[in-house]
């Protein structure tokens, strides 16, 4: 959330300035003028760095005044932005900003822990951020007596509602859910704490708006998401994500996160359709020449829990079947295949599958996911030479 300016320094030149109004009274005073902005050094409470305007335009009428063609520096990052402020002396103050640029990564995190994003998002690259503005309204909050306190009587407060919208574009973001979590092949100390989205020390914030986020890459616990398209969200204390596209090594994974710290919620739907099973093995387990065929995927996967623990509380159901494919040689598994198929034996046919491996008709498997374990309820395999049930568990923890 914005809040109050630490400090501002720096220089503007007016080429003309027309004020009228009670001195006393700054709620009637206008002001018309017209002038220039050379440099000024803003600092903001909680923001992690100065920002500078440069090059920027200024026009006031009345009581209120337009900034354009301006350009903010964050670091090495730069910025173009239009701004009008509205009612700037009166409790009905608006503020409205359009802006557009590119931002690196470092400083792209600067606005997200301003923004009280959660910490664990790792912003990996730098950031296209277009056709963007932010709206800042104060309003004014009317608190009236209690009815027969003679003690009390009518105030008032001003509180702030803010309206974010943007459109950002990202090569990488990735998750780290633990105070040691590696994202990227880096170490990232993650401080969780519960953050309040609105909060402020003094007024109350009300922050609300839609963020939209492409990314060519996510990636958590391990895996790695490409072509992620999704819809933030901002709803006052909550963050709703509603990922209409996201690709894990073949598989569509659509869904819904609901963030109100320190839960996350999330419902997903992955699915896939005739996909290679072995590239698919290959991107998700980083092990190659295993099997081969086509698959189709389908499930649900869901949690509510603390962020931190998103994935010891994972449930599910997932389906999956393959077909016409051939398991290829895989050391212990071939061998202890080549001893149960009696059958090939007693008919002369000593087949290797060390060396050969053996195809495959058809696969299925049913699976639940319970508290972060996949259960394997039902899982078959049919050969021209082997059949084979089974049916066990894995800890995706």
């Amino acid at each position: 959330h914005l809040r109050h300016i630490d400090s501002m320094a720096g220089s503007a030149f007016f080429s003309s300035v027309d004020f009228t109004g009670p001195v006393s009274e700054s709620d009637q005073w206008e002001i018309n003028a017209q002038g220039n902005v050379d440099k000024i050094d803003v600092n903001l409470d909680g923001f992690g760095s100065v920002m500078t305007v440069t090059k920027a335009e200024i026009e006031s009428s009345s009581q209120n005044m337009t900034l354009s063609n301006a350009s903010v520096e964050i670091k090495d990052s730069l910025m173009s932005v239009g701004a009008v402020l509205k009612d700037y002396f009166r409790d009905n103050l608006k503020f409205t900003m359009d802006f557009y640029g590119d931002m690196l990564a470092d400083e792209a995190k600067l606005f997200s822990d301003y923004f009280s994003v959660p910490e664990q998002l790792n912003i990996l690259s730098p950031v296209s951020i277009s056709d963007s503005s932010l709206v800042v309204q104060k309003i004014p909050n009317l608190v009236t007596s209690i009815p027969n306190d003679p003690s009390s009587s009518k105030t008032s407060s001003v509180g702030k509602e803010i309206d974010l919208n943007m459109n950002i574009v990202a090569e990488s973001l990735g998750w780290a859910d633990s105070e040691t979590d590696t994202v990227d092949g880096t170490e990232n100390e993650v401080v969780v704490r519960d953050v309040d989205i609105n909060e402020t020390s003094d007024r109350k914030t009300s922050l609300n708006g839609k963020v939209l986020v492409r990314s060519d890459n996510f990636a958590f616990k391990g895996f790695n998401w490409d072509t992620i398209d999704a819809e933030v969200a901002l709803l006052g204390n909550k963050i709703d994500v509603n990922v209409n596209e996201a690709n894990l090594c073949g598989i569509a994974t659509p869904g819904l996160l609901e963030v109100t710290s320190p839960t996350l919620k999330l419902e997903f739907e992955p699915f896939t359709k005739e996909e290679d099973l072995a590239k698919a093995i290959q991107c998700l387990f980083d092990k190659a020449g295993i099997i081969t065929g086509d698959f189709n995927l389908d499930g649900n996967v869901n949690s509510d829990s603390d962020i931190v623990n998103v994935m010891n509380s994972l449930e599910g159901q997932l389906e999956l079947t393959s077909n016409g494919g051939r398991v290829s040689k895989y050391g212990g598994i071939a061998r202890f295949f080549s001893a149960l198929n009696f059958g090939e034996i007693f008919r002369g046919n000593n087949i290797d599958y060390e060396d050969e491996g053996f195809p495959y008709d058809f696969i299925m498997a049913n699976a639940d996911i319970k508290e972060g374990i996949l259960i394997i309820k039902e899982a078959a395999m049919d050969g021209p030479s082997l059949k084979v049930v089974c049916d066990g568990s894995i800890d995706l923890v």
